[in-house]
């Protein structure tokens, strides 16, 4: 066997005994094989990356990556989309200069804007929470009127800190989401449902409303975030919807020293809607290229603007 056969053969083998969502997507995991296996075999590197690629395209999952010593292959899930990501303009909603603080390991910050709303921008779930640090610097934050929250270009991170930040806007245990485990190499070989229970510590009140913006980027962590926040009586999302990521992601090592990733153990709402499909928002606000041209020419950011004027109304 040649060595690109014994890559592909790996990869394949391994995906197919493992991979969480062929039937939810409709894979023809067989076919893949039957299509791609020729091309695969004894070919050159630049040949199998590229069928590795094909691959991971077919799959539409952010999560499936091959990773080389000088690249790393993934689907990018928000390509052809006409969405951007920053949030620009808020310094007309606070004084000069801002109330303005930064986490540590700059994971978050937090602004404090006109009319008792506070701005919290939440760049990643990657560096650990500080509970502490984040309940000492909401108690110097006025917030009763609302919160807005960014995870628009969140791209994901450590689940023990998604968990965490969701547990200080609630009070009470309550199932968070559920996921599955694998329990046999068949495709369809999955536990039921299995809850996962948070604790939640309400370093922010229930009864005060939240808003949080999303989008395409929006994904992994950030994706499971949405999915948990959606589903408490304060919380209020706008933007587009997320771009998934609703699973665990292993790593496997193949047989020349690549390395992939792929998702495992999928994982569900509390309504029981697949969080690799995303999330949607209660009110669909686009951010496209236009919104900022306009945004240039107005002055006014329409999703900022709409979060704002929502809560001010509530």
């Amino acid at each position: 066997m040649e060595v690109s056969d014994d890559v592909f053969e790996f990869f394949w083998s391994e995906m197919d005994r493992k991979y969480a969502y062929f039937d939810e997507k409709g894979i023809d995991w067989n076919g893949i094989y039957s299509a791609c296996h020729r091309r695969a075999k004894a070919a050159d590197e630049a040949v199998l990356l590229q069928v590795f690629q094909e691959i991971i395209d077919t799959l539409k999952d952010g999560h499936v990556t091959l990773s080389t010593p000088d690249t790393t292959l993934y689907y990018d899930w928000g390509k052809g989309k006409d969405e951007i990501v920053t949030m620009y303009n808020i310094a007309s909603y606070y004084d000069f200069p801002p109330q303005e603080k930064f986490d540590v390991d700059s994971s978050y910050n937090i602004v404090q804007l006109h009319n008792d709303i506070t701005f919290i921008s939440l760049y990643n779930f990657s560096s650990r929470f500080r509970f502490q640090n984040f309940q000492s610097i909401m108690a110097s934050y006025a917030c009763s009127k609302g919160i807005i929250i960014n995870v628009r270009g969140n791209r994901g991170g450590d689940l023990r800190n998604v968990t965490e930040w969701s547990s200080c806007f609630f009070t009470g245990r309550r199932t968070a989401f559920y996921e599955k485990h694998k329990i046999g190499s068949g495709h369809s070989d999955f536990t039921g449902y299995i809850p996962v229970e948070i604790t939640g510590r309400g370093v922010v009140d229930e009864k005060i409303p939240v808003v949080l913006l999303v989008g395409v980027y929006t994904y992994s962590g950030a994706n499971l975030f949405a999915g948990i926040m959606k589903h408490l009586p304060n919380v209020t999302l706008m933007g587009t919807a997320t771009g998934g990521g609703g699973s665990a992601r292993p790593t496997a090592v193949l047989p020349n020293g690549w390395r992939c990733t792929y998702s495992q153990a999928p994982m569900y709402d509390i309504c029981y809607s697949s969080l690799e499909q995303g999330v949607t928002p209660h009110y669909n606000i686009p951010s496209t290229i236009k919104d900022v041209e306009e945004m240039q020419q107005t002055g006014v950011n329409k999703l900022m603007e709409a979060a704002y004027q929502y809560l001010l109304n509530k």
